[in-house]
């Protein structure tokens, strides 16, 4: 994968496009069993979630995956004046932390979950600021939803912390989605440089996969415009099972050494069509996988 050069390769390109065919490729591990793909729905009623709504910080400090609410009710029945003494100055404030700890709020999904169970049209608003979130997983079938839009305004910053995240897992993750749009000209940053020094995939075939910035799994229907795209542990951006996928205006950058940060991933997808776009990484600007076959 790595390509040894002593300069950032910069890829500027107007357009490209390919169809793909899955070849009878399997699908083991992937979570192809919830690809099914649903029948578009034309309904017109129109929703809106704002990631701040649900508790979403934007100080660059709290992980926006786990804002925490601390509220608590309490009481207690007894005659025993001793005991009354005992649980309100010793073990009360244990019963606090522990809700503090575990009464963990996700801003992020909570907007999501609410937004796909919504009808018709639904916009997901994340505004301008920066958020340090860990693993997001946005999945569908979202049933009765015709087109969601995510306006992605903000900064993510991912955590550094790899025992997050799974194996070849994505950082941000959209899977099993029909008619998604993401736009806004928000930046996904991966944080990659404290991450880098752990990928051992150059040497090590069964090292483990680090995460991937964006990862769009079994989705039908994709609009990704406007997007930046950092320093990903990481590919920068990968498609799985994917049909129908339109990408534009879209900006990835990594520094000349940075391990594996592909710009582009492609695999077992169909009717895909990039276009105007800058890819700068240490690694391939586009790399094409299993069950691809470029259109003439």
């Amino acid at each position: 994968m790595s390509l040894e050069i002593p300069f950032k390769l910069l890829l500027p390109f107007s357009s490209f496009s390919f169809t793909g065919v899955p070849a009878g490729a399997t699908t083991a591990g992937l979570g192809s069993q919830h690809g099914q793909l649903l029948p578009y729905n034309n309904q017109r009623t129109s929703h809106f979630f704002n990631v701040k709504t649900f508790g979403a910080q934007a100080d660059g400090l709290t992980d926006d995956t786990k804002v925490l609410f601390p509220s608590l009710s309490f009481s207690i029945q007894t005659p025993a004046y001793h005991l009354q003494y005992l649980v309100c100055y010793f073990i009360f404030p244990f019963i606090i932390l522990f809700n503090l700890l575990h009464s963990s709020f996700q801003a992020f999904l909570s907007a999501w979950n609410k937004a796909c169970q919504a009808t018709g049209e639904v916009d997901i608003m994340i505004p301008k600021g920066t958020y340090l979130v860990g693993p997001l997983k946005f999945a569908g079938p979202c049933e009765n939803v015709s087109k969601i839009v995510v306006h992605m305004k903000g900064y993510l910053k991912a955590t550094t912390n790899l025992f997050k995240y799974g194996d070849g897992a994505g950082w941000v993750e959209f899977r099993w989605i029909e008619g998604l749009t993401l736009t806004g000209g928000g930046t996904f940053d991966g944080q990659g440089a404290k991450a880098w020094p752990y990928n051992s995939c150059s040497t090590d075939f069964n090292c483990k996969l680090l995460p991937t910035n964006v990862k769009f799994l079994a989705m039908n229907r994709t609009i990704v415009r406007g997007i930046t795209s950092v320093n990903s542990k990481f590919f920068h951006m990968a498609l799985v099972e994917c049909k129908n996928f339109k990408g534009s205006k879209i900006k990835i950058s990594a520094p000349a050494d940075s391990p594996n940060t592909d710009g582009i991933h492609i695999q077992r997808s169909s009717g895909v069509y990039f276009s105007r776009s800058l890819i700068g990484t240490g690694d391939d600007c586009i790399s094409i996988g299993q069950g691809i076959l470029k259109s003439p």
